[in-house]
């Protein structure tokens, strides 16, 4: 179940051997992607030799030449630090990347079906005192500080 949804951004590629002014410029780049055989696909269209690999792998790999590039909606790029590791950034906007923020229908149910969290009793009193002290100030007339701000 979709809770909300958000901004990522558009995807753009960042790579440490070339600048990239066309699709020519891709052919041999080793690029990391997501493991989505779609991406793996359309990359092998360009001539790139596509690399799936888990994110959390990314700033490694490019690190060390595992892999030559990446693409990642800019927010990530800088968040993650990749341009400390890559010369390189090309703006294609390839595919657009929103944030989803999902939930199961399972979990849903089940937090809905959760009871209350009951407060301790001291903090009722707590809550009890302050509700004691603005009826009597109510009805005593307006505190200071309510005439002084003009309310």
């Amino acid at each position: 179940m979709a809770l909300a949804w958000g901004e990522n951004g558009f995807r753009h590629m960042t790579n440490s051997k070339r600048p990239v002014n066309g699709p020519d410029d891709l052919k041999g780049l080793k690029m990391r992607t997501m493991e989505n055989p779609v991406h793996i696909q359309a990359y092998k269209q360009f001539g790139i030799i596509p690399t799936p690999m888990a994110f959390t792998e990314v700033f490694t790999a490019l690190q060390q030449g595992t892999v030559d590039g990446q693409e990642n909606p800019l927010s990530v790029i800088i968040a993650a630090k990749l341009d400390q590791v890559q010369k390189y950034l090309t703006l294609t906007g390839h595919v657009y990347s929103p944030a989803l923020i999902l939930m199961s229908k399972a979990a849903v149910g089940q937090a809905c079906r959760r009871p209350t969290r009951r407060r301790s009793p001291r903090l009722r009193r707590r809550r009890s005192r302050r509700t004691v002290r603005a009826s009597t100030r109510t009805s005593a007339g307006p505190s200071p500080t309510s005439a002084r701000k003009g309310w």
